[in-house]
Order: structure tokens, then sequence, then C-alpha cells
């Protein structure tokens, strides 16, 4: 876990600084996880892959569907967990399954978890029965209504820690996300 951590800091695909949030102009976070650079890094694509696979290969599931962000990743990672993938496209999900079929969602940060149970909500009218959440990386919260099990490759006192160890999260800088993600939690 730690090498392949480390290489998505070394890509930039965590970061720490001052970033504006998506959809909230004029807000601020001092930390950006953007895992959809991932897929243009092939050989950390497929390294992550390989440690996600486990994880969505859930007992008794045979589907992987993923968040539009991930999909790249639920690729390779279908693949390494012997699953059918499932994908969003056009407001629409696509790939071979039946009604009722045990699946898996993936999702790359999983924060409020709005999206995740907008998509459960999708997939259970479409006839996947989702039994269960993991994300790349999940900021612990709370989520109200999530009913099915929650898995994660890294939570993110993990990917502080790790951030820290490998030289790239000042403690400093850690006082300050960790106040951010006190607000964030409130």
């Amino acid at each position: 876990m730690a090498e392949v951590f480390g290489d998505l800091l070394r890509i930039g695909a965590v970061q720490y600084g001052q970033f504006e949030i998506r959809g909230k102009m004029g807000i601020f976070a001092p930390l950006s996880i953007n895992l959809r650079l991932v897929p243009s890094y092939t050989v950390v694509m497929a390294a992550l892959a390989a440690e996600i696979a486990p994880l969505v290969k859930v007992a008794g599931t045979t589907h992987l569907l993923t968040m539009p962000a991930v999909t790249p990743l639920g690729v390779l990672a279908s693949q390494l967990a012997e699953r059918m993938l499932v994908y969003p496209l056009d407001g629409k999900i696509e790939g071979a399954y039946d009604f009722n079929e045990p699946t898996v969602l993936l999702t790359d940060v999983l924060t409020d978890g709005a999206a995740e149970l907008a998509m459960i909500k999708e997939a259970r009218r479409e006839g996947l029965d989702v039994e269960a959440l993991v994300a790349v990386i999940d900021f612990g919260k709370p989520i109200t209504g999530l009913t099915i099990a929650r898995r994660a490759w890294m939570g993110i006192e993990d990917v502080l820690t790790a951030s820290q160890s490998a030289g790239k999260l000042t403690a400093t800088m850690r006082a300050m996300v960790d106040r951010w993600l006190a607000q964030e939690n409130q």
C-alpha cells in the first residue's frame, strides 16, 4: 500500500496547499485528491487495481459497478477480481447484467456519499442489487441512508499519516487539514 500511495503522491493525485472546491466558487480546501489522473499513469493504475481487487471481491457478488471517475480503474479491478463490469454512461448503466445481480459499487473518494447513494438508487432501479460500497479513499463521514457494507483501500487518516511519512505533509499543514476536516464533519 505504501508504495502505491507514494506513486499517487508522485503523480500529483494527492496534494496539499490551497485548492478551490469543485462546484463551490470561492471556497477552498487544503487538500486535493484527484484520482482522475491515475489512468494517465498505467503502471500506477495497474498497481492500484491490484490492491483494490481484493476489496471488490465481496463473497456472493458477481458484478462491479463503477462511479464515472473510476471506470478505468474498475476495468482492471474487475478483471483481477473476476467480476463482470457495469458502468454509467450517458445517464444509463451499461454492461451485461440481469435483474437482482449482486453488485459492488466502486468509488474514488467517499465524502458525504450523496453521489454514491444516487448511484445505488439508480442501480437498484435498473435491477442491480448493490450489496457493498468500496472507496479508494474514504473520509469516514457517517452517511445517513447507507445500509450496505462499506470498505476502503485507505481512510483519510491513513492518507495524512502516509503523506507525513513520505515528507509531503508538514506538521503545520497537517494541523490545517485536521481543522478543515473537523469543520467539514460538523
